[in-house]
């Protein structure tokens, strides 16, 4: 049997509680037989999750970072609704007027596993790619770069998610 260090434990619950959150949105119910499977699958990828050391362990629940996370969601949902809409304008239009490219942003998160969660809500919002990641440089793949500003680049892409990401996840 795997220790339980308090770190490791902390990660855990943490992770499972929300797991288990995101299991009773999905389906959408509290009933006893639902709830109590997702009680066993959510512990057990918490504790596979959490069995040795990564960015999981760096998770931890508070009400504060609850809140935060629930207005990451919003926020999430708001710029992938903009980020449909700007590609099906793309996609519809009769003269498509793009300009791609790759920008070099940087980052102010520190914690890892807020760094996965940035890249991630980039990657998953229509019209831009992460590439890679070195450190506090975040290489992103954009449909219509708006501007030859690194700065107001890195405000488009990485600026709704960065203040909250940081609230949220350290």
């Amino acid at each position: 049997m795997a220790s339980f260090e308090p770190a490791r434990l902390r990660a855990t619950l943490s992770l499972w509680f929300v797991l288990f959150v995101i299991w009773v949105a999905v389906n959408g119910t509290l009933a006893i037989e639902v709830s109590g499977v997702g009680l066993i699958v959510t512990l057990s990828i918490a504790l596979f999750c959490t069995r040795s050391p990564g960015i999981w362990n760096d998770l931890t629940f508070s009400p504060a970072s609850g809140l935060a996370f629930l207005k990451y969601t919003v926020i999430f949902l708001r710029e992938m609704v903009k980020s449909n809409l700007m590609v099906l304008a793309y996609v519809f239009s009769p003269k498509v007027k793009i300009r791609p490219g790759i920008v070099l942003s940087q980052t102010r998160l520190t914690s890892p596993f807020a760094r996965l969660v940035l890249s991630n809500s980039v990657a998953l919002t229509p019209g831009t790619l992460v590439m890679g990641m070195d450190g506090s440089d975040v290489y992103i793949h954009g449909l219509d770069l708006t501007s030859t500003d690194a700065d107001a680049n890195t405000q488009t892409y990485l600026g709704p998610f960065e203040p909250i990401l940081s609230k949220t996840f350290g």
